[in-house]
């Protein structure tokens, strides 16, 4: 029996991404695609139905035909609108979403369907962790992916869409982590013939040609690119066999088939004329390859020998000057009996030290905070996973009395007393106490003999941090070269011989002009178009032929769209740069090398930084070598006129590489500037001409008008490198030459403003001196991505306004090792350095980054007593680092509270002594930042009045939300947390209310909502009640605030501040919650916030706030005047600045009067 049934496909097509299939494409990618969605329909039959990743939203439509409901969910916006146009079906809808975070309540699917989607990220597990969560008991997954061993195999370029691809046995083993039973189908298209037999189960036999004599037989398909499972913990049986006939007229009519044997005949004649010039020619190539590549190798050797000769000679000249000031200063000269007398006698020289030591210290404020980490450190026992041990309130070892003993008989001294004002004036100005110890560092090391030996380490430490290159040996990365080389020449055959075309667009009024220079090397000119062809900004290109006298000539006649112009002599790449400019008409210059290769999004990104940053002068990329190892992130520009890449031989996605920054220049590989800027500066100085030098000085011009020079790490291009130099034996001799007219056109800056070259100062060099700030480093568990929770919002915030108030920023999380970059510039500014080495790591980079830092902000008390470890040892000596403690919540107050909740409340011994023990972790803290004002006061009650360290207060921002929906246009009760962990304050809360509370409120309001958004623990069941629906995290909170009427916070135990309540005080939604939540939020009950703790009591309050709207508009004004108060983005801003900055009064959250206006609206 057949069916006939509609091939469904867009009226309007959508444009072509060259991954996701639109109707507008037919052929071997539609066959398949059309096919599992076939396939996938006869076992959709009057079910509910997931379509994940829809896309252009065709496949929904066919599984709509049988199914009783299909939701298509789809993560880009502009698609779905599409589809709900497109396809409009009274059972189908299309959502926008993540296949992470799957915006569906649990088990509300009969078949989830996921074509092509599993290779596009890496987070594979949560993927299936989401379908899981979705599907009904015993529901069925049907999901495909290709066969990395067949799809990506050796010699098949990658595809640079994919992110993750697997193999048959690893996408197998993904899926039975989640499901019972799984059952593997492969997918390969072809064209051929199909037998049939009538016998069930029979055999089946393929025949597959390999050549024009040869078959190969076999029982399984051979090279199915593609997989196809069914999951499910109900019994599977097998994959039907599934064939697609996507056309029969294979055989023709006898005067077609006639006419083209004739053309064949006359083809093989023509071949058969050819080949043996082409054998000649062949000859002839190989030839000229082998001299090419015997003159690259020269000019590779000499380039190296010249840069290896420039570091040697400043190496030599810095250690010179150095030496050479310090034997004529006076502190050298002065100290020369100092010096005898302490070399022959070491026991006077051991005293002497200790005595300038304790001197120093006493001068310079540190003397109490050197004591307590050394009585510390002698009472703690070690702790081989570096955690600080903690310290006890009594009870304390002999050692502890007398170290205190001696303490208070020195701060009692009436040296003490005398230097009191000189550390009161240094205490009060930050950065001249910095440098005052500093200077005593360095005359203290002069006097002792340490100078030398302290430079040395600290070079060596830096080298340490330089080292970690990818582990691939310089023959490798030739090997690959040469790899690469054969691989774009076979392409480049293949695309001559297929009579293919490439048609770019031409746009009336491009935004970026692409500008090429090429001179032979055909291969990199075709595989640099072919990239180009993917962009998705409206470009011009346009092409300098300089003379080549390859296939250039041919490979161009097949191209559409650019604008070649051809050159009768090779005029050097600073000429025809210029020439090309000179016709271009788009509001910004792209120069892009012809073996520079844009990854998908890099021009894009690059353009949007352009137009984003104020006064961008120029914009470079994320250069990436064919071994994978990183060519540059920027490039440094030294005092004697020499450069630098920055990061060469790291890892490219290594964090160093991956934030955006001002630097001194750009290569010209790829560097994306604005029309008038160019015009400005008349482009190119030809002084530099032919070649070398050029992008160097245009941005050091750039610099001198007021414009910045970015480095852009989204804007990622894979360069050959050397691939577009001109082959002349004179180029050593122009770099020399154009490096000496740069160093005196701009001696007068290079002298200012750059940096002697040295591995000492690479970490400054980096970045453009005019963007050289203070440095802070943060410290926390994770990236604090927002739908993470735990506080982590809050670590965002401190971030951001950080940056905003000038600071260069480095955020270390300990306890992450890789993040998903895309997804973390959504959040975390891109101007912030993330450090992904792990505690592991951390000894390490601070060694290397010794006295980089002005200021480390570390968050939690489980951080603050790691980094301490390191701080007291030698990883941190001598630095100068100032350690602000930012106690996100007092951890012991909510482990008290968490013990009262489970009736078994702690003895006020043990609970005094839990925070006690906390408490004691921010000895070694220079501040501390608290996040409410209650828990600042048991700080500032721990410390003396003579060695309290400044206690300050640092909130949550935000702002009020404008326009937010009136109390008539709201429904229902709202939960927003993290549900991933059931002994959690928020599993407890939610559980208590849905237990305790819920019932009550439905009894007085039957149709009554609870919408929970977050992260839900996969064993849920106690979390189930009559009308509470689970969205998941979503990524915009704001529509769940505009929906909801009251929120919900029964939390019972917790510290710090709850953000949640913040925030949806800030969109307009008044809380009902416990009175520890009133407590801590400053809100005064009744007033502010509904707060009870009794069930019938919570119950009540809530049903009373969700039906009174007079009480309702009340409650929200005085809460938002509150928010106003406490919380705003400017109030926080000004508090972070004032505790960066190091004052030495208390920071505190003074009362600010609050206006008694209502809010608008309503």
């Amino acid at each position: 029996m057949t069916e006939i049934f509609k091939r469904e496909a867009a009226a309007t097509p959508m444009d072509f991404s060259g991954e996701r299939l639109t109707s507008a494409i037919s052929g071997e990618v539609a066959v398949e695609h059309y096919h599992r969605y076939f396939l996938a329909r006869d076992f959709c039959d009057g079910l509910d139905v997931l379509d994940i990743a829809a896309g252009e939203g065709y496949g929904s439509a066919i599984l709509a035909q049988v199914a009783r409901s299909v939701v298509g969910v789809e993560i880009d916006p502009a698609v779905v609108d599409a589809a709900n146009t497109e396809f409009v079906r009274s059972n189908l809808r299309y959502i926008q979403g993540d296949a992470r975070a799957i915006p569906l309540p649990d088990a509300s699917i009969d078949v989830a369907v996921s074509f092509e989607t599993f290779e596009h990220f890496g987070e594979h597990e949560l993927f299936l962790a989401e379908l899981r969560r979705v599907l009904r008991p015993n529901g069925l997954l049907i999901i495909s992916t290709p066969d990395r061993d067949i799809y990506s195999g050796p010699g098949i370029p990658p595809n640079p869409f994919h992110v993750r691809e697997v193999n048959r046995p690893e996408f197998e083993s993904a899926l039975s982590a989640h499901f019972g039973n799984v059952r593997i189908a492969r997918q390969r298209s072809l064209i051929g013939s199909f037998i049939e037999g009538d016998q069930e189960g029979a055999p089946t036999r393929h025949f597959e040609a390999q050549g024009d004599d040869q078959i190969e037989a076999g029982e399984l398909m051979a090279r199915a690119p593609y997989l196809i499972a069914f999951a499910s913990d109900a019994a599977l049986p097998s994959p039907p066999r599934s064939l697609y006939v996507y056309r029969s007229d294979f055989d023709m009519d006898a005067q077609a088939a006639r006419q083209i044997a004739q053309a064949q005949l006359q083809n093989q004649q023509l071949h058969a004329a050819t080949k043996t010039l082409e054998a000649e020619l062949q000859n002839v190539r190989q030839r000229h390859a082998a001299t090419m590549e015997r003159e690259a190798e020269l000019h590779r050797t000499a380039k190296e020998l010249e840069m290896q000769l420039a570091a040697a000679v400043a190496a030599f000249g810095s250690v010179q000057q150095e030496f050479e000031r310090l034997r004529a200063s006076f502190s050298w000269r002065a100290t020369a009996p100092l010096r005898y007398v302490m070399t022959r006698y070491p026991g006077l020289a051991h005293r002497l030290r200790q005595g300038a030591k304790l001197a120093y210290w006493t001068v310079t404020g540190q003397l109490p905070r050197r004591l307590r980490a050394s009585i510390a450190y002698r009472t703690s026992p070690p702790s081989a996973d570096m955690a600080v041990p903690v310290s006890e309130p009594e009870g304390l070892s002999p050692a502890h009395d007398r170290s205190a003993a001696s303490l208070s008989g020195r701060v009692g001294s009436t040296s003490w007393q005398i230097n009191g004002p000189i550390r009161a004036a240094l205490a009060k100005r930050p950065t001249m106490q910095r440098l005052a110890r500093r200077t005593a560092k360095v005359l203290w090391w002069t006097v002792t003999l340490q100078l030398r030996q302290r430079l040395a380490d600290r070079r060596q430490a830096l080298a340490s941090q330089t080292a970690r290159k990818v582990p691939k040996s310089r023959a490798t990365l030739e090997d690959l070269k040469k790899q690469s080389v054969n691989i774009a020449t076979r392409d480049l055959t293949e695309f001559l011989n297929s009579g293919a075309r490439i048609v770019f667009p031409s746009h009336e009024e491009p935004e970026i002009s692409v500008l090429i220079v090429v001179w032979n090397k055909a291969y990199f000119t075709l595989r640099c178009l072919q990239a180009l062809h993917s962009v998705s900004s409206r470009i011009e290109i346009i092409l300098v032929d300089n003379a080549s006298t390859d296939e250039t000539t041919d490979m161009l006649s097949r191209v559409d769209g650019i604008h070649v112009i051809v050159s009768d002599v090779n005029e050097g790449f600073l000429t025809a740069t210029n020439r090309a400019a000179s016709v271009a008409r788009g509001h910004a210059f792209l120069l892009l090398n012809n073996d520079a290769f844009v990854r998908p999004g890099a021009i894009e990104a690059a353009f949007a930084t352009l137009n984003e940053e104020p006064n961008a002068g120029a914009v470079g990329g994320r250069l990436i070598l064919p071994d994978g190892s990183l060519q540059e992130a920027g490039s440094i520009i030294w005092s004697d006129g020499s450069t630098q890449g920055y990061g060469r031989g790291i890892e490219p996605d290594a964090g160093e590489a991956m934030f955006r920054r001002d630097v001194d220049y750009c290569s010209g590989a790829f560097l994306l500037t604005p029309a008038a800027v160019w015009n400005k500066l008349n482009g190119f100085d030809t002084v530099y001409a032919p070649a070398y030098y050029e992008e160097v000085d245009y941005c050091m011009r750039v610099a001198e008008i007021g414009l910045r020079t970015i480095y852009e790490p989204e804007a990622a291009v894979d360069h050959f490198e050397f691939g577009s130099e001109n082959k002349r034996g004179d180029t050593l001799e122009l770099v020399l030459r154009n490096r000496e007219h740069f160093r005196s056109r701009h001696a007068s800056e290079l002298r200012k403003k750059h940096l002697p070259p040295s591995a000492d100062n690479i970490l400054l060099a980096r970045r453009a001196a005019a963007s050289r700030a203070r440095c802070l480093l943060v410290i926390d568990d994770l990236v604090p991505l927002a739908s993470l929770g735990s506080g982590l919002p809050r670590t965002k915030a401190i971030l951001r306004t950080a940056s905003d108030l000038g600071w260069n920023v480095v955020f270390y999380p300990l306890s992450r090792t890789d993040i998903e970059w895309s997804a973390t510039w959504l959040e975390i500014p891109k101007n912030v350095e993330i450090i992904l080495d792990g505690a592991a790591g951390f000894a390490d980079f601070m060694a290397a980054r010794r006295g980089y830092f002005d200021t480390a902000l570390v968050s939690r008390p489980h951080n603050m007593a790691f980094v301490s470890a390191h701080l007291r040892g030698d990883v941190a000596k001598d630095s100068d680092v100032r350690i602000i403690y930012d106690a996100e919540a007092l951890f012991a107050l909510r482990e008290i509270l968490r013990a009262e909740v489970a009736g078994t409340p702690l003895p006020a011994k043990e609970a005094e002594l839990m925070i006690a023990s906390e408490l004691a972790i921010c000895d070694s803290a220079d501040a501390i930042v608290c996040v409410t004002e209650a828990e600042a006061s048991i700080f500032r009650n721990r410390f003396s009045e003579q060695h309290r360290p400044p206690v300050g207060v640092l909130s949550f921002p935000t702002e009020q939300r404008e326009g937010a929906p009136a109390f008539e246009a709201r429904e229902g009760f709202l939960f927003i947390g993290r549900l991933l962990e059931t002994a959690s304050p928020n599993w407890d809360g939610l559980v208590w209310f849905l237990r305790e509370c819920w019932p009550h409120v439905r009894r007085a309001m039957p149709a009554a909502t609870l919408t929970v958004v977050g992260h839900v623990h996969a064993a849920h069941g106690q979390l189930d009640a009559p009308g509470v629906r689970f969205t998941g995290p979503l990524d915009d909170l704001r529509t769940a605030y505009d929906a909801a009427r009251v929120f919900l916070a029964p939390v019972r135990f917790a510290a710090g501040i709850p953000i949640k309540i913040v925030e949806a005080t800030a969109a307009g939604v008044p809380t009902v919650g416990t009175r520890l939540m009133a407590r801590q939020m400053n809100f005064e009950p009744g007033r502010e916030i509904m707060a009870e703790d009794e069930p019938i009591a919570f119950a009540e309050a809530a049903v009373a706030l969700h039906r009174d709207r007079g009480a309702w508009l009340d409650m929200r004004d005085a809460a938002q005047r509150r928010i106003r108060a406490e919380h705003s983005a400017t109030r926080f801003q000004a508090s972070l600045a004032e505790i960066l900055d190091g004052g030495t009064a208390d920071i505190s959250t003074e009362k600010e009067t609050m206006a008694s206006t209502p809010s608008p609206g309503n």
